[in-house]
Parts: C-alpha cells; sequence; structure tokens
C-alpha cells in the first residue's frame, strides 16, 4: 500500500510532504512505546529504566508537536498559494 493511499481526505492532499509522512512515522512509535509502558509493570522498573522511557516518550512527543507546526506551515503556504 502505498502511503498516499493510507490516508483520506485532507491527509491525501497533504501526503505528499516529507513532515507528513514523518508524522505517521513518529506517531507509531510513540504509540508502539506508549503500549510497551502499559504491558509493563512499571511499579517494578527502576527509576533509571522508566525515566530513560518517559524521556523518549516526551522526544517523540516533541518531534510530533513540531512536524504538526511544519505540516501547518505548509498548508499556511499552499492556501495562500490558491488564494491568489
Amino acid at each position: 500500500v502505498s502511503e498516499a493511499a493510507r490516508y483520506d481526505g485532507r491527509g491525501k492532499t497533504y501526503s505528499h510532504l516529507p513532515a507528513y509522512r514523518s508524522l505517521g512515522e513518529v506517531h507509531f512509535r510513540y504509540h508502539k512505546l506508549l503500549n510497551e509502558l502499559i504491558d509493563r509493570d512499571v511499579e517494578h522498573m527502576t527509576f533509571r529504566e522508566l525515566s530513560t522511557e518517559l524521556t523518549t516518550l516526551e522526544m517523540l512527543s516533541q518531534q510530533l508537536v513540531g512536524l504538526i507546526g511544519q505540516i501547518q506551515h505548509h498548508v499556511t503556504l499552499l492556501q495562500n498559494t490558491l488564494d491568489r
């Protein structure tokens, strides 16, 4: 399945943007790590283990916010171009 085929509506419109493709990858990794943490017995994890996992989760979260900002910027540029 191609990248563009994964998305519907507005997603299909912007699926050519590198930030949009990266968003899907980072979003997948974020949820994968989150699910792994949910499945683990965090009460028996060492502080270092939990801290490392939460740091990675925070990094992925920041990447998601940054990628969303990039997409919003591209959408604004595209809309401004179409409005002319």
